[in-house]
């Protein structure tokens, strides 16, 4: 499956599921010609959803994502098809960041999920901040709702460089907030 997030839209008009205009949701449908299931959400307050939109807010444009992913997937078994678990998520312009919300919560689910699997790691302390290694699981148990889990999760990744030192990149998007 593909997940296109599609560029800054200020026109509710202009969303991809009502929009006439093909640059918005020409990658997913050049995507669904190659074969794959692809989908292109509208963002909160673009289309026919109610509100305004809240420009540039990676935790809304996420769910957008996941929320699309999730009825792309439902329809797809209601007519009898079966799409493939690998998830690429893409996008352009706002829909960078928005692609890069998703890509932190699917690489802590990824990690947790294959670590209760293949025991990865003997603690999530050994991969995770302390602020986070604590709660990492009960975030991906089954029983935290998605708005929930994504505000818990922080807002970059922190990469662990040459001598230790460690550098943290914030979402486009995002603002820093501090970090324990």
């Amino acid at each position: 499956m593909v997940s296109f997030a599609h560029g800054t839209q200020s026109y509710k008009e202009d969303a991809p599921s009502i929009g006439e205009d093909d640059f918005s949701s020409a990658p997913a449908i050049t995507f669904g010609s190659a074969g794959f299931a692809a989908v292109t959400p509208d963002y909160l307050g673009l289309g026919e959803g109610p509100g305004t939109h809240p420009w540039m807010d990676v935790p809304s444009e996420t769910t957008a994502s996941l929320d699309m992913l999730r009825a792309a997937r439902a329809f797809m078994a209601r007519e009898g098809r079966t799409p493939q678990r690998r998830v690429l998520v893409t996008g352009f312009s706002q829909g960078a960041s928005a692609a890069l919300g998703p890509a932190v919560a699917y690489t802590t689910y990824l990690l947790v999920a294959w670590n209760r699997l293949h025991h990865l790691y003997g603690s999530p302390a050994e991969i995770f901040q302390a602020a986070y290694a604590g709660k990492v699981g009960r975030l991906f148990d089954g029983t935290t709702p998605g708005q929930e889990m994504l505000g818990a999760l922080p807002d970059g990744i922190t990469r662990r460089r040459a001598g230790g030192h460690r550098q943290h990149r914030t979402l486009p998007g995002r603002l820093p907030r501090e970090r324990p």
